[in-house]
C-alpha cells in the first residue's frame, strides 16, 4: 500500500496522481422531473433545471485527480482496504 497511496505536505498522492476535491463538478437534473419523456422535455423547457453535485464523475488531467470531497473520500478508504 506504500507504493499506491502517500501524503506529502497535506497533499495526498494515488499512485504519483495528486487528488484535488473540488466541488466544481456538478450535473443538471431537471426540476420537475416526468416519466414521459415527451413530458419531461417540455417540462425542462417550462421548469428548467438544477445544479446538483456529481458523486460518480471523476476527471483526470494533468497528472490530477479531481473529484467531489465525498468521492475522494471513498477512494482513499478503498485504497486503504485494499489490502486487508
Amino acid at each position: 500500500m506504500a507504493d499506491i497511496l502517500r501524503q506529502i505536505d497535506g497533499n495526498t498522492f494515488i499512485c504519483g496522481m495528486k487528488l484535488i476535491e473540488t466541488p466544481v463538478i456538478t450535473k443538471q437534473i431537471p426540476v420537475r422531473p416526468h416519466r414521459k419523456r415527451r413530458i419531461n422535455k417540455k417540462w425542462m423547457k417550462r421548469y428548467g433545471t438544477r445544479e446538483v453535485p456529481d458523486y460518480k464523475n471523476v476527471v483526470i488531467a494533468n497528472g490530477c485527480v479531481f473529484a467531489q470531497p465525498e468521492t475522494i473520500k471513498k477512494i482513499i478508504e478503498s485504497v486503504k482496504n485494499y489490502d486487508k
